[in-house]
């Protein structure tokens, strides 16, 4: 069953840059945004990621899975 946007969007809302998600995606190699942070919704209406220093985009269509791992170490 595919992921809609809405439904991701609400699982990642806890995240408060102190933890790293991996994004399992259909037909690509993972993505992994260390430190993440969900970017809060605009006008375009995409999904976005971001680790403060780039944004990743999100076809929610493509995500199998999505792990939140434990809290990032202090840098």
């Amino acid at each position: 069953m595919p992921l809609h946007a809405s439904h991701l969007q609400s699982a990642l809302l806890a995240l408060d840059g102190s933890r790293d998600v991996r994004l399992v995606l259909e037909g690509c190699d993972d993505c992994v945004v260390a430190r993440a942070l969900l970017v809060p919704a605009e006008d375009d209406g995409i999904l976005k990621l971001t680790d403060g220093t780039r944004e990743v985009l999100i076809d929610a269509g493509r995500v199998i899975r999505v792990e939140i791992g434990p809290p990032a170490r202090p840098l």
